[in-house]
């Protein structure tokens, strides 16, 4: 998995492990953020952005959970892709980076599936 995006996730479950319960606990988090900061019509901006982000995110976690086989697929076209660009002397290598096409497609396949999840 791409260190930045596990990063990016383990920070979402760290939040989600520790995030506030209390007024006062909120208030800190929002002065954190700098939220206590914006004008309204950034906070608007900002809710806008997040509702059509959590839009899409719900509609590609429907089709990754219902269709998984639809996101392999793509994601072999992809990384089938990758492979062809890589040819030495005209012949596809069975690895790149030291991996498989199959071992390229189940690691983002993977990846792919830890971020819907943490995104809902």
């Amino acid at each position: 998995m791409d260190p930045k995006r596990l990063e990016k996730l383990e920070a979402i479950q760290e939040w989600e492990a520790a995030k506030p319960t209390t007024d006062s606990d909120w208030a800190e988090d929002v002065k954190k953020e700098n939220l206590d900061i914006k004008f309204d019509y950034q906070l608007e901006e900002m809710l806008e952005s997040h509702a059509d982000k959590i839009t899409k995110v719900e509609k590609d976690l429907d089709k990754f959970t219902n269709w998984p086989q639809a996101i392999k697929y793509e994601l072999t076209l992809q990384f089938t892709q990758l492979f062809e660009n890589s040819k030495i002397n005209g012949v596809v290598p069975l690895k790149v980076e030291e991996k498989t096409l199959q071992e390229w497609v189940n690691e983002e396949f993977e990846s792919q599936n830890l971020y819907y999840t943490c995104q809902t």
